[in-house]
């Protein structure tokens, strides 16, 4: 059977189209150039930066913060970052004694701010930071030169480390530090309520009692601090005044049950000492019974009020006294009579 000439030539040429199709296919699967199936003409993606570490003081920036903000566990884990960084820094040393101390962990504290001075010895703070570990360790001489050493190096540090000087100044009945601090806070802070607290405390030590007594009666307000009328209290208590004691040593343990702080200038252990000092104010007031019912509910946390308790038990019958707040002078010190 024949084709007619028509298709003939139509399949011929159609037959040439193809084998010139696959001959360029061919030709291109062969070249070098030839693009991979799996190529894509899209841009190619970018690779993600390498993060950079984080240095020593980068961690160290963090503590401060977590410190204040009460996340001790965020504050040691940056201070162990920094420290693997940098374990011979005496800044990482001196961040490390800060959180130690706010851990309550004061051995490490001293230890690390000793390796923060030795490392740095003109860093003011690490002093400081020493002297409060030897401090509350109660190693008073070591912290007071430590505290000096911060101050030599760094005048503006006498408004931190006030309180500090003070405290140590009064445990050790320093009678010529204690003088010299309150004036420096008199002439800085004339009209600060805690001024009076600082001059009546200073006389006292000196052993003028009399001349407190008269400061604080003439100066002070219904809303000083804490620290005044306790130590108003104790001053009344010099000369035997039981009842005017008793009314400023509550005074005091009122201000102090509702936040105020101030009294631990005047005292490590306020309520212990509150308590003690309000039983001797009974003894002297003659309320036999009111201060055998305090100081009993005391004696199984401080049996060093035992004997306070017997004399309480031996104190006499009340007799009728008048005792009056102002002025002072118609009441004589005890011995004054002779």
């Amino acid at each position: 059977m024949s084709f007619p000439r028509s298709r003939q030539r139509w399949a011929t040429a159609l037959c040439a189209l193809l084998l010139l199709l696959l001959s360029v296919l061919a030709a291109c699967g062969a070249s070098e150039g030839a693009i991979s199936p799996g190529v894509s003409w899209l841009p190619l993606p970018t690779r993600a930066p390498t993060p950079t570490p984080l240095s020593a003081p980068d961690y160290l920036a963090k503590i401060a913060p977590a410190l204040l903000a009460g996340r001790l566990e965020t504050a040691r884990t940056a201070w162990e970052e920094a420290h693997s960084r940098a374990p011979d820094d005496p800044h990482v040393q001196r961040e490390g004694a800060r959180l130690a101390l706010a851990l309550g962990d004061l051995e490490t504290a001293a230890e690390r701010a000793q390796k923060a001075v030795e490392g740095a010895p003109q860093d003011a703070r690490a002093w400081m930071l020493l002297g409060v570990a030897q401090q509350r360790l109660g190693d008073l001489e070591s912290a007071q030169a430590a505290y000096q050493e911060a101050l030599a190096l760094d005048p503006a540090t006498d408004v931190d480390l006030f309180a500090a000087r003070w405290q140590i100044a009064r445990r050790r009945r320093d009678a010529v530090a204690l003088t010299q601090l309150a004036h420096e806070y008199l002439m800085r802070w004339p009209d600060e309520p805690l001024a009076l607290y600082y001059r009546a405390e200073a006389l006292m030590a000196g052993g003028y009692v009399r001349d407190a007594l008269d400061l604080l009666l003439l100066q002070m307000e219904p809303d000083a601090p804490a620290a005044v009328w306790y130590t108003l209290g104790r001053a009344y208590l010099a000369y035997g005044a039981g009842e005017e004691a008793l009314i400023a040593l509550q005074t005091a343990s009122n201000s102090y049950s509702r936040g105020d702080k101030s009294l631990l200038l005047a005292s490590d252990d306020p309520q212990y000492d509150l308590h003690a000092l309000l039983g001797r104010a009974h003894i002297e007031a003659q309320q036999c019974q009111e201060a055998e019912a305090l100081l009993l509910l005391l004696t199984t946390p401080y049996p060093e009020l035992i004997p306070l308790v017997e004399e309480a038990r031996q104190c006499p019958t009340p007799t009728p006294t008048v005792t009056p707040w102002l002025p002072w002078d118609e009441v004589p010190p005890p011995g004054s009579e002779d």
